[in-house]
């Protein structure tokens, strides 16, 4: 794969659909945004069975509506995030469009 010139500009154009470190995310029920800053595989459940889960790490007001107590997880109600939420998502897409514009 060929290196993109930093001078070019459409270098990072791709910048919100990158898979590392800094992924953003938002809540999907009001689009509070955030990012992820660690990734890391579940290896075995509470219970010792081997596990599927691949789990996130970000920042409360991103996963909490209240932020002023203990994040309690709630299985029968969960938050849902979404990788790249509504505002996050425009903005990209407008990035990508303004760097590809003809002069």
């Amino acid at each position: 794969m060929s290196v993109e010139d930093k001078t070019n500009p459409k270098f990072g154009l791709n910048h919100a659909f990158n898979t590392g470190l800094g992924i953003h995310i938002a809540r999907q029920s009001d689009d509070a945004q955030g990012t992820l800053t660690l990734l890391f595989k579940e290896v075995k459940t509470s219970s010792g069975d081997p596990s599927e889960r691949i789990l996130g790490l970000t920042s409360k007001h991103v996963a909490s509506v209240d932020t002023t107590t203990h994040y309690e997880f709630d299985e029968a109600n969960p938050q849902h995030i979404l990788v790249c939420g509504d505002r996050r998502l425009a903005r990209a897409v407008t990035e990508i469009e303004d760097g590809v514009a003809e002069p």
